[in-house]
């Protein structure tokens, strides 16, 4: 990452303000947070074309996971500032712009397209912890957890 880059707040400057980090580290939380409720969102689609009962199990897990790890995460590391998420897991009010940067096609009936695109958004939410691990240094017990998280997420793939 170049010095000039104006999305990186790794290194305080005299233009850098808390304020502005701690707006930028919520926008890169926000951001993590839409593509695990991505994810969510394909897994419970792909177990219901899945005409296989374990098959639709293990998706209605990673499914599972994924609202737990983003509850978790808004709990966590949020202000409470940023997204409304309910009990269960589910995001109120206007879905962030990042669903829509999604591969998941809903309209979609083939089980190996979804299944494709479930990786790939997979693959985004693994690319977002990596992006807000590299832009914010977490304290010891929200890395844990990011690192966990994140380790979960690459053994589904592999396993999918």
């Amino acid at each position: 990452m170049n010095a000039s880059d104006t999305n990186s707040f790794n290194k305080s400057s005299p233009n850098t303000t808390k304020h502005d980090h701690e707006v930028f580290r919520l926008k890169n939380l926000d951001n993590l947070i839409s593509a695990l409720f991505v994810c969510k969102e394909s897994y419970e689609y792909l177990a219901i074309l899945t005409e296989f009962p374990w098959s639709r199990s293990v998706y209605m897990r990673y499914a599972a996971d994924r609202a737990n790890f983003a509850a978790t995460l808004y709990i966590n590391l949020s202000n409470y500032g940023g997204l409304s998420v309910d009990g269960e897991g589910n995001i109120l009010g206007e879905p962030n712009s990042a669903w829509r940067k999604t591969s998941f096609d809903a309209e979609t009936n083939d089980a190996d397209s979804l299944l494709n695109s479930v990786i790939s958004n997979e693959l985004k939410a693994i690319k977002e912890y990596d992006n807000y691990l590299r832009n914010h240094i977490p304290v010891i017990k929200d890395l844990n957890l990011l690192v966990s998280q994140q380790n979960a997420i690459k053994q589904a793939i592999s396993k999918i």
